[in-house]
């Protein structure tokens, strides 16, 4: 077993992975910017947008966790 780190960062891409390298979950801020933007393309307010980019998050998050499991 071992730590788990979780970065959040500027990639330079929409993108979000897990590292087995150092045993990380970087959460890139432009996959956060595209839901949103994404949403706010919708009919989603600010506050909804935002909820729903947030709920994207958490679902990528939980897949890279995932990988970092199965490793």
């Amino acid at each position: 077993p071992y730590d788990i780190t979780l970065v959040t960062r500027d990639c330079g891409q929409v993108n979000a992975f897990y590292s087995s390298e150092d045993h990380s979950i970087t959460m890139c801020y432009e996959i956060m910017e595209f839901y949103y933007q994404l949403f706010r393309k919708g009919d989603y307010n600010e506050q909804e947008a935002t909820q729903k980019m947030s709920d994207a998050m958490q679902f990528i998050f939980l897949h890279e966790l995932g990988h970092a499991l199965i490793d």
